[in-house]
């Protein structure tokens, strides 16, 4: 970028740097491309690959699944402790974890066939790089939408990007799932690709960091706010965690098995994925409208719609044209869910959190989101091995997705009774006659 461009970027306040809001937003939405693309191509493709091409039992694939999860949901928490007590940033540190990211990334189909051990020490290492790029980056979504009005807009934003990500890794999925196996080599160049173009779009994070840092980014927590107890006492945000955690097992479950369904349908795994991910794309592109017309319910009735979908979807793969808009509409539901969380998440830590305990908070959010992952990865692992093959009929699924559904349903109703409850509790009480 020319000098005079990135000047134009910056503007002087009492001595200090203030960084262009649009250049900031654009920042910002870039790194959540390529750190989406990263982390879609590992939760997607990383099972599929491990159990066709690695030749790992389901349920061990599962548990590798798992672990990385775990590893990852840990360095969350902890990248979000460090992150809190950093005084300064190190933007040659962090190129380098990035480009740790994308190398261990990019080496999951170079091991031979039966090496378990190898294929968990690249996804830790994957998983505990990308803990250090994607909670900090997390934290600056509190930074940059400092108003109500900023905020949604922002939030809609992150949704039509991680879509559009994913429709990415959709489209190249479609060889990799197709029934004809590609090669190791087709498959590690495809894997090196992602990889690339994910660290590419990382490449301004750093820049980021520093520029939040020494600009004049509005704290936005007063210091009569809540202290450091807040993200594990405060009851919204333990609300929200325990919404995303609940949502996130059974989704991460269905999206790990739709890819070994025998659904009669050319690389129907990849369509499964393109499909999801066009529904939520779609939402964020109409979400002004839905939420005008659903209001604050606009949670439990993405929560709803989901729920229908996944328990119609077994008896809509009879006929093929129902079973794709059913993939639509579900990702249409979670799109909602994921807009509607991830605002008022943002919200509630700005209004509870002290500025320099946004990473913990993000941290934390996201250790209970990847841990909810993680069990769903392994869920498909186990669902896989008690189908007996690698490819599962519409018959073994009904029973896994009607549970599913049942739990988005509950979790739909408690947070429809709390909302009610709230709404009851704020009524002004009268005095009698």
């Amino acid at each position: 970028m020319r000098i005079d461009r990135l000047l134009a970027n910056l503007t002087l306040t009492g001595g200090r740097r203030v960084l262009n809001e649009k250049a900031l937003v654009r920042g910002y939405l870039c790194v959540h491309f390529g750190k989406t693309l990263l982390c879609r191509g590992a939760s997607f493709l990383s099972l599929f690959v491990m159990i066709r091409y690695l030749d790992l039992p389901a349920s061990l694939a599962g548990v590798i699944f798992l672990l990385g999860a775990l590893a990852n949901a840990l360095a969350d928490t902890a990248v979000g402790y460090i992150r809190s007590k950093m005084v300064a940033t190190r933007p040659a540190m962090d190129h380098g974890i990035l480009a740790l990211a994308a190398i261990a990334f990019a080496a999951l189909p170079l091991f031979a066939p039966g090496t378990p051990d190898m294929v968990l020490a690249a996804i830790i290492l994957f998983r505990i790089a990308f803990a250090w790029i994607d909670v900090p980056h997390n934290a600056l979504t509190s930074r940059i939408a400092a108003t109500p009005d900023k905020a949604l807009p922002l939030s809609r934003a992150r949704t039509l990007w991680s879509s559009a990500a994913t429709l990415l890794i959709g489209a190249i999925a479609f060889p990799v799932m197709a029934q004809d196996a590609l090669s190791m080599a087709d498959l590690a160049a495809l894997f090196v690709a992602i990889a690339l173009i994910g660290w590419l779009f990382m490449l301004p994070l750093p820049g980021l960091f520093a520029r939040v840092a020494t600009s004049g980014v509005p704290a936005l927590a007063s210091p009569g706010r809540r202290g450091r107890k807040y993200a594990w006492a405060d009851r919204r945000l333990v609300g929200l965690v325990l919404t995303s955690s609940v949502v996130g097992v059974g989704l991460s479950a269905l999206t790990k098995v739709l890819p070994h369904l025998d659904a009669g349908l050319y690389a129907w795994g990849a369509a499964s994925i393109m499909l999801i991910n066009a529904g939520r794309l779609l939402v964020s592109a109409c979400w002004g409208h839905i939420a005008a017309w659903f209001g604050a319910s606009g949670l439990s009735a993405s929560l709803l719609l989901t729920a229908f979908f996944v328990a119609v979807l077994p008896w809509a793969l009879a006929f093929q044209p129902l079973a794709l808009l059913c993939l639509v509409l579900i990702g249409c539901g979670t799109g909602g869910i994921g807009i509607v969380i991830w605002y008022a998440f943002t919200r509630t830590v700005q209004e509870r959190a002290q500025p320099q305990d946004h990473a913990l908070a993000f941290g934390l959010f996201t250790t209970c989101i990847k841990l909810a992952t993680g069990l769903g990865g392994m869920t498909a692992g186990l669902w896989i091995d008690a189908a007996g093959r690698d490819r599962l009929h519409v018959t073994t699924l009904t029973t896994g997705l009607v549970m599913i559904s049942v739990s988005l349903v509950a979790v739909a109703l408690l947070h429809m009774a709390r909302s009610a409850l709230g709404n009851r509790l704020k009524q002004p009480i009268r005095a009698p006659a």
